[in-house]
């Protein structure tokens, strides 16, 4: 359980964009209980950059728990954002002793310009940090495959967050197939898409051996972000590392 609240925390994202009309999703957000939040961003024009950072839990709802950014408390997930020509503006994000997830998304009223975005989140412990990883931005799709891997040490975790408008009603079947190293199917099952969620590969399914090896399907009737993590437990913690998962098309 422990493990499993911790990889719902991590996550960090480098991305350079182009043309940022529309939103860039990140999947994972947690905040509190010793983890913390620091997105960067940098403008690379000549002008004036303008937009929006806003964090969401759940099925595109507003984040109403505790939350400090810079540390001021804010009371709400929805910070406008300006940054000056070449420069750089730098955001720390943390909550209160418990850890809250949701996902994090930063809309440009500014379009057609570029920027870089740094997206850091540390887990610390008694004021040391323990643990700072790194994914790139969650991209969209209705098909993703994605390596996985189970063993005493090692396990694969996902996240997805709602594509563009999402509604309570608008939920959705995903069907996810896990196959095993050999390209056989093991199993297939269908979960409802209802919002944010992370969760271990094997959860979704019965009877995941303690060894395993293989690959994932999601297929979503609709578009959704998805993130995929590898969490290996080391001696005096454990290390997350991106597994960018490939869309199918």
């Amino acid at each position: 359980m422990q493990l499993r609240i911790k990889f719902r925390a991590m996550v960090v994202v480098f991305l350079w964009i182009s043309s940022v009309g529309l939103a860039q999703t990140y999947s994972q957000f947690v905040v509190g209980g010793g983890f913390e939040v620091v997105l960067m961003i940098s403008n690379g024009e000549d002008e004036e950059w303008t937009g929006e950072i806003v964090i969401r839990k759940g099925a595109e709802q507003d984040w109403d728990t505790f939350l400090t950014v810079n540390g001021e408390v804010v009371l709400e997930g929805s910070l406008p954002v300006s940054i000056p020509p070449q420069g750089t503006r730098e955001f720390v994000f943390a909550g209160d002793s418990e850890a809250r997830a949701g996902y994090l998304e930063v809309d440009a009223n500014s379009c057609c310009r570029d920027i870089a975005l740094a997206f850091f989140y540390n887990f610390s412990v008694e004021g040391q940090l323990v643990d700072s990883t790194g994914v790139p931005a969650s991209d969209s799709g209705r098909k993703f495959i994605f390596p996985v891997r189970k063993s005493q040490r090692v396990d694969t975790g996902m996240a997805w967050s709602p594509w563009l408008f999402f509604d309570d009603g608008d939920e959705f079947n995903v069907i996810l197939t896990l196959f095993d190293s050999e390209g056989n199917q093991v199993d297939q099952v269908i979960r409802r898409f209802t919002g944010h969620e992370a969760f271990f590969f094997h959860q979704a399914f019965d009877g995941v051996p303690d060894e395993f090896l293989g690959k994932l399907s999601v297929d979503g009737i609709e578009r959704l972000h998805l993130a995929v993590l590898r969490l290996e437990t080391t001696g005096n913690g454990f290390q997350l590392t991106s597994v960018p998962p490939t869309e199918i098309l």
